[in-house]
């Protein structure tokens, strides 16, 4: 990658990134049965993210989540990354009204 088209994706890319940063994040891992609800404190350019204050859930095949640990910090891999929803206040609950992000 060149060094204009690096600065064309930061350029790109900032906007998406600070309009998540130090927001609680509710994020579904690919294997369908596991959720984490934490503060995205760092994200790099490969889709990795770190959450902090993070609460995992167990997603049972009803779609209900039931709290099973906390983690005060945590680092996921993007490549585990199904979807991702951000809370609309800056609280750490389960409200009904977050918006989708995928």
């Amino acid at each position: 990658m060149t060094p204009e088209e690096a600065a064309l994706r930061e350029k790109r890319e900032a906007p998406m990134r600070d309009q998540f940063l130090e927001h609680y994040l509710l994020v579904h891992l690919n294997d369908k049965r596991r959720a984490l609800l934490g503060l995205l404190v760092c994200a790099d350019t490969h889709g990795n993210i770190i959450l902090q204050e993070t609460t995992e859930y167990l997603v049972e095949p009803t779609g209900q989540l039931i709290a099973s640990r906390f983690v005060p910090l945590l680092m996921v891999p993007g490549k585990y990354i199904d979807r991702v929803a951000k809370s609309s206040g800056n609280e750490a609950t389960l409200p009904s009204t977050w918006d989708p992000y995928m």
